[in-house]
């Protein structure tokens, strides 16, 4: 998984899909961590790029 221009892109073969905005903090990046570990595949989007790579690197 890795970012690509602001967005966070994980999939996980699922049939649920989930668009999180925000993801790279605080409610945001625990609800993608939390959709990650139930399986769902999830596109995050947030400004702040580098917060938002290292999410990408502690779900790979």
């Amino acid at each position: 998984m890795e970012p690509v221009d602001g967005e966070l892109v994980k999939s996980t073969g699922s049939k649920t899909k989930a668009i999180v905005i925000g993801a790279s903090s605080g409610m945001g990046a625990s609800l993608v961590r939390q959709l990650v570990r139930e399986g769902h595949e999830v596109g995050g989007v947030a400004r702040r790029g580098e917060a938002l790579a290292s999410l990408a690197q502690e779900l790979v």
